[in-house]
């Protein structure tokens, strides 16, 4: 029976057409192996199209069931070729722009510039975005590459940015293009490094799928060929993933729409401390992504053979694994993943501050400005135009309250135009609810750590709480009493249904133990250096036998920054001059804008 086979571009699947006399049974086949049926498809008559593992069991049925089909001589056809390069290039110690942290670190990078495709899975602590960077800084030394794109979760975006400078020779702020509601042309720019949220890509696919179908209302659920113009962004070019395991759902559209433009990215890497927080099923988006080859099945018929599958809820719930085959699948896989754990190559408990850099709206920066330029100009005028520093110094805190929390801010000595911005000020406009919110998905949905929000101010916990409602919140802040206070304490160290933690550094700093939470997020931070080491020292302290994680929101151009330094010791104030009897309108503007040399 002659067979005409054609593999379709950049996919898993491939299309037969048979012409012979055994049309039904050959029907019957296809359906059991749920193969697509066509008519017509491309001149030919009696096409399906499959999955190569579906299409290879069907054909050789059809060989033993039918006639003789030549399975060898379409072999190469059934098997996916592998993406995946694997070579020896040297460790340029001139492209590491800091010590490493051990010689794990050394290793992750010859493991990444040894081959194109490899995941990450590295504990959060062990430095994987300086071993990524220095892996990319190899690749454009030996000019591998000329482009790099990396999607990350919205709290990284900046942090990812500051890294690459920072850890880098190729790159400065130029060379660096953040993709946004704003900016929606990555691919159209000069620039030699894209970054963007998963949400941005999925955006840029929609704006891309609403040009080419305008008149056409409702977007698909999930794409079926790829939309974007990466082509034409340069001629070689690199993915980084970070926190791969937010595509790990292989129907989601996230996963869809970079899986449809992977192939523009020849060097492909991955970096996630929890690429499977639900199970060995996580693993599956992800090493496709990286390699088609690695897995040549479709995700349930995968998931088949490394689970029984099925319960009085759904067919395809997994009931349990097949840990052998669980285990062969994990072996299989081990070239494509580098795993380190903290506990073998760090002392235990280790405490890392994961920065989270946030990019004030429009608005929020508007009335940020508006509010300290209004009360900077009735500072002047109290004091016969000149800025006194300790009248400064003493307003710090109030016009913290612009980044804090806009809605605290009392209109009674302000003007009508910035009483008019706060006002119209609701809390949902705060920058900070976003990547705040990615970090609790994070912290508590991906990895089940209970966790701590931190802020200041009540009124500000009271409304987080309601926000956030749906993780069932504990607060405790000036209104609490210690008897209940201590009972709440209890309750979110024991309940399992209570995973966050909404507290004041400025009341439960001292004298409390919660080594249950090994993960804190600072809404907001004061000057007070205390509040900050003490406030930290509540889960990071003899009892602690995980790793402890402090994530500070910090609102770039802003006080936020100034906070930052100040409790880094670095004494930003001091530097400022602020013994001069007048400050001029340079000093106090690198104060509220957080710049500062050195």
């Amino acid at each position: 029976m002659p067979v005409t086979i054609f593999p379709k571009y950049d996919s898993d699947k491939i299309a037969v057409s048979f012409t012979g006399n055994s049309f039904r049974i050959l029907l019957d086949l296809a359906k059991k192996y749920k193969l697509s049926f066509k008519e017509r498809w491309r001149g030919l008559e009696n096409v399906w199209i499959g999955h190569r593992s579906k299409m290879k069991r069907f054909l050789e049925e059809v060989n033993e069931s039918v006639e003789s089909v030549n399975i060898e001589a379409i072999s190469k056809y059934l098997e996916s070729k592998p993406e995946t390069r694997f070579e020896r290039n040297p460790l340029d110690r001139s492209l590491l722009l800091s010590d490493p942290l051990g010689n794990f670190q050394i290793d992750g990078i010859k493991n990444g510039i040894s081959q194109n495709r490899l995941l990450y899975r590295w504990d959060m602590g062990t430095g994987k975005t300086f071993t990524s960077v220095s892996v990319i800084n190899h690749l454009f030394n030996e000019g591998k590459i000329d482009r790099l794109l990396i999607v990350a979760p919205s709290e990284s975006v900046l942090n990812f940015e500051r890294e690459l400078i920072r850890f880098s020779p190729f790159f400065t702020e130029e060379d660096i293009y953040i993709a946004d509601r704003k900016n929606r042309h990555p691919f159209e720019s000069g620039c030699k490094v894209v970054i963007m949220t998963y949400r941005t890509f999925v955006m840029l696919c929609d704006d891309a799928w609403k040009a080419k179908n305008p008149n056409v209302k409702k977007k698909p659920k999930s794409f079926q060929k790829e939309l974007l113009s990466i082509g034409n962004w340069g001629s070689s070019r690199a993915i980084i993933l970070d926190e791969s395991h937010l595509i790990k759902n292989p129907k989601s559209k996230t996963a869809n729409c970079l899986h449809l433009h992977k192939h523009y990215f020849e060097y492909r890497y991955e970096l996630s401390g929890t690429p499977a927080p639900k199970g060995w099923e996580d693993y599956y988006s992800q090493i496709k992504f990286l390699d088609e080859s690695v897995i040549d099945y479709e995700y349930y018929d995968w998931l088949n053979e490394i689970a029984v599958l099925g319960n009085k809820f759904s067919n395809y719930a997994i009931r349990e694994y097949k840990q052998d085959r669980v285990n062969d699948f994990l072996s299989e896989m081990t070239p494509w993943v580098h795993t380190i754990r903290s506990e073998d190559v760090l002392d235990l408990p280790e405490l890392s501050i994961n920065e989270i850099w946030v990019t004030p709206s429009s608005k929020h920066m508007n009335l940020y400005q508006r509010f300290v330029d209004a009360t900077i100009q009735k500072l002047r005028e109290d004091n016969d135009g000149q800025l006194k520093p300790h009248m400064v110094r003493e307003k710090l805190p109030y016009l913290s309250l612009a980044i804090d929390d806009p809605t605290l801010i009392d209109t009674e000595n302000l003007v009508g135009s910035v009483v008019k911005l706060v006002n119209n000020w609701k809390f949902t406009d705060h920058s900070n609810l976003e990547p705040c919110t990615s970090a609790l998905e994070s912290y508590i949905e991906y990895q089940g750590q209970k966790t701590i929000l931190w802020s200041g101010h009540p009124r500000t916990l009271d409304r987080l709480a309601q926000y956030y409602a749906k993780y069932n919140p504990i607060v405790i802040h000036g209104e609490v009493d210690n008897d209940d206070r201590d009972g709440l304490l209890t309750e979110f160290r024991t309940r399992k249904d209570r995973p966050l933690l909404l507290a004041s550094y400025k009341v439960l700093h001292r004298a409390v133990n919660i080594v249950e939470a090994t993960r804190n997020i600072y809404w907001d931070r004061s000057w007070d250096y205390e509040n900050w080491s003490q406030s930290i020292k509540r889960t990071h302290r003899h009892g602690q036998k995980n790793r402890v994680i402090i994530s500070p929101l910090i609102l770039s151009d802003t006080l936020s920054v100034a906070i930052k330094y100040n409790l880094e010791g670095k004494k930003l104030i001091d530097r400022l001059d602020f013994n001069k009897d007048s400050l001029s309108k340079d000093h106090y503007k690198k104060l509220f804008t957080g710049r500062i040399d050195g």
